[in-house]
């Protein structure tokens, strides 16, 4: 009785840790539990099928105009840039 009473703190931590587990253990075996993981792990396949092969191909080509038209714009300012900025050398 004594032990009981020194070590009540941990005691109650254990058996609290214990029940958590079981518990844990028994909601992951339910069997909706499971069909969720499967329907989960499906859709995953498809999200990698569909980044190894893109199905919207004008979306794709819109956003490399879109890149394309940056960069021209970009270089035409960094010349621009440079025009305005143009000193001669000192010596």
């Amino acid at each position: 009785m004594q032990f009981v009473k020194t070590h009540l703190i941990s005691l109650i931590c254990g058996a609290l840790a214990l029940a958590f587990v079981g518990v844990g253990v028994y909601g992951m075996t339910q069997k909706q539990v499971v069909e969720d993981m499967k329907k989960r792990a499906d859709a995953a396949g498809e999200i990698k099928q569909l980044q190894s092969s893109p199905q919207n191909k004008d979306t794709i080509a819109a956003e490399q105009r879109r890149g394309e038209l940056f960069k021209s714009e970009f270089e035409q300012t960094l010349e621009e840039a440079n025009r305005i900025n143009k000193r001669p050398p000192l010596m």
